[in-house]
């Protein structure tokens, strides 16, 4: 997998248009909330920045953080927003 530049969170998420077992590089670096589209499954993440990440849900309702310089794996079925500013 990818390394995740300084500055940023980057996750890799499955794609389910593809046949085999693939998966696609997410880095988000401005600190806003951000709205998910297909974010399914449990897959690594890297959180590269100095502060950490709010995982939100459907009613953008508190869901867990995510700490700062960590590398780790997350389920993301019920994340609909990510909170870059957490």
């Amino acid at each position: 997998m990818n390394r995740c530049p300084a500055g940023r969170f980057c996750t890799w998420i499955r794609d389910t248009s593809s046949a085999g077992t693939s998966y696609s590089l997410f880095q988000f670096y401005r600190c806003q909330v951000y709205s998910l589209t297909n974010f399914l499954g449990t897959t690594n993440y890297f959180n590269n920045q100095t502060r950490r990440v709010q995982l939100l849900g459907s009613r953008h309702e508190h869901l867990r953080y995510l700490s700062v310089g960590k590398k780790f794996i997350t389920n993301w079925n019920d994340v609909w927003y990510i909170n870059l500013c957490g």
